[in-house]
């Protein structure tokens, strides 16, 4: 059995990565191959014959650029297919969805992982695409809860969230630091809302700040907080190592731009890396991820764009107005009732046997 994941980056996510360990350890004898996209400028031959690389440099944040580029890695992928012939196709986000070529319906099968839906000034133009080729797909993995009411399509569809591969433990040994301890752990974007937090809390004894992770907007957000006391920047961290990126955190912030079409409907990884480690975490405000922190006490939220109201939540906060022992015993509770990804791959795997691919 043959099985091509596709991905705009290389190295391929953490999701995909997970996504492909799950197969394996599930059917063994399946041939997974990888047709991804090097997009940093320099030219990558793997020696893995199932990992094939596009290079073409296409910097992160340019969405008018990776456009341009995306038909050359349209015309690449068309190629790989043809000369892997697979039986299953697993398109990582819109964006591959599109550029699938067409297939012999009667023994292959496509399967569209919704990592994100599609956003920004030309959503209408990729909304549409996206609702073509859904008519030639065979399953849609969201990859958030929120998703599946956006898509009415007649196409079998099933949840898979971004759940850590780590087990739940009781985190009896949380408290509270002196300097507050906050963190930023992820990809280093959206740096206007990230000034904002900076700004929030700079020069304030009471609380650090300490960004993990690097980015396209990481020498920005570097240079910005140089001269500031209170916030650190640790760079690129490996995933393997999360749980302990996270030892000695008090809070967790994972807000994004709120008025993203996206945003209003995803689920940040911070959201089960919270639950699984029982830290407290703060996300935007007017989402539907805020909504249900709000509604299950697991959570805060606040409005990125208002430095006086990330201020007053972080006065809150250290004055005692929010309880954070009383969300850790919240999200202890909660977390005790989740299922694991294992258990949600599940319904990947009965999806591909129930069809008789695998």
């Amino acid at each position: 059995m043959k099985i091509a994941l596709l991905d705009t980056s290389y190295p391929i996510n953490s999701r995909n990565n997970k996504i492909i360990q799950s197969i394996n350890k599930a059917f063994p004898l399946a041939e997974i191959h990888q047709i991804a996209w090097n997009r940093n400028g320099n030219h990558l031959k793997h020696d893995n014959p199932y990992i094939h690389i596009y290079n073409k440099f296409s910097p992160a944040g340019r969405l008018w650029t990776k456009a341009k580029n995306l038909w050359g890695y349209r015309r690449f992928v068309h190629s790989t297919i043809k000369d892997i012939n697979p039986e299953i196709i697993i398109a990582s986000h819109w964006d591959t969805l599109i550029i699938v070529p067409k297939l012999n319906r009667k023994r292959q099968k496509l399967i569209y992982e919704n990592l994100d839906i599609p956003t920004g000034d030309f959503r209408a133009v990729f909304c549409f695409l996206e609702k073509k080729a859904l008519k030639h797909t065979d399953l849609i993995i969201h990859a958030s809860r929120f998703f599946k009411d956006l898509y009415p399509q007649p196409v079998q569809q099933i949840v898979l969230e971004n759940k850590p591969f780590f087990t739940i433990e009781n985190n009896s040994l949380y408290s509270v630091h002196k300097p507050l301890q906050i963190a930023y752990i992820g990809n280093i974007r959206y740096k206007d809302i990230l000034f904002n937090l900076i700004d929030a809390l700079k020069g304030n004894e009471k609380l650090k700040l300490t960004l993990h992770g690097g980015g396209p907007a990481y020498e920005e957000v570097k240079n910005y907080s140089k001269d500031i006391s209170n916030v650190e920047m640790t760079g690129p961290y490996d995933y393997n190592n999360i749980a302990k990126v996270y030892t000695d955190v008090d809070v967790i912030w994972a807000v994004y731009p709120n008025k993203d079409f996206n945003v209003k409907y995803a689920i940040s990884n911070k959201f089960f890396e919270s639950i699984y480690l029982k830290i407290p975490c703060i996300y935007a405000q007017n989402t539907k991820l805020g909504d249900y922190v709000t509604q299950h006490n697991i959570g805060m939220v606040v409005d990125p764009y208002d430095i006086h109201d990330i201020q007053q939540l972080f006065y809150k906060i250290v004055n005692g107005d929010i309880d954070l022992q009383q969300i850790v015993n919240s999200l202890t509770t909660f977390a005790s009732k989740q299922s694991s990804w294992d258990e949600d791959f599940s319904n990947v795997i009965n999806f591909l046997e129930s069809n008789g691919t695998l």
